[in-house]
């Protein structure tokens, strides 16, 4: 994912102050019971967002909401968890399980990461996780083009690389490898949509991690 006059890129777009009062569903509100109940009709996941970038925690809201509305038609259910420096929920600092997906906004890009990207996914030995460099959304801000618009579509675009192979790209939508610097405005339509086999293909890896986890809960105690 990159960006400059061409922006190669992995995120998506939503102004939806209405999320204020409606903010993400913390995951560690919710029961087992209750998430049992709903993954039988909407797969749920967890996404942690490390907040090490010390980006204000509305901008950080605005684009968890923002992203949600880019993955609408995925119909996950994306039960979000914030983990900042200063508040950080014990779910922040317990290992991460098949269902929990990892995003880290981080002040300044990596050194080996590409010229134009606005984020990357960096491999472990067990997992995957996002990473999104705030500088570089910064630097693309203006009146057209806010923060919370430009991180919340990247953040939405990585999302989809942790649940698909991580060079997967599309010709358009979401999943564009390259957009230009147009394609982040606020009435662009350049970075919407997925199609009918990445959809599938997303639910059912959400699908395979929900049933990762119950095997792991079921698993009797040593």
């Amino acid at each position: 994912m990159s960006f400059t006059a061409e922006v190669a890129v992995s995120y998506v777009v939503a102004i939806y102050i209405t999320s204020l009062t409606n903010p993400p569903v913390a995951a560690a509100e919710r029961t087992r019971a209750e998430a049992s109940v709903t993954d039988q009709v909407v797969p749920q996941l967890t996404v942690r967002v490390y907040n090490l970038a010390n980006v204000r925690p509305y901008i950080v809201m605005w684009a968890e909401a923002e992203a949600e509305r880019m993955l609408q038609s995925t119909h996950l259910k994306l039960n979000w968890v914030n983990c900042s420096k200063n508040e950080r929920p014990s779910v922040c600092t317990s290992r991460d399980g098949p269902t929990d997906l990892m995003v880290r906004i981080v002040p300044m890009a990596y050194h080996q990461a590409s010229a134009k990207a606005l984020g990357a996914i960096t491999k472990a030995e067990d997992h995957n996780s996002a990473v999104l460099f705030y500088d570089r959304v910064m630097a693309l801000r203006d009146f057209h083009r806010a923060s919370h618009l430009i991180l919340g579509r990247a953040m939405a675009h990585e999302i989809v690389h942790l649940l698909l192979p991580v060079n997967s790209h599309a010709g358009q939508g979401l999943m564009r490898a390259t957009w230009n610097v147009e394609d982040l405005g606020v009435a662009s339509p350049a970075c919407l949509g997925l199609s009918n086999r990445w959809i599938m293909m997303v639910q059912e890896e959400a699908r395979r991690r929900i049933e990762a986890a119950r095997s792991i809960q079921d698993r009797p105690a040593r």
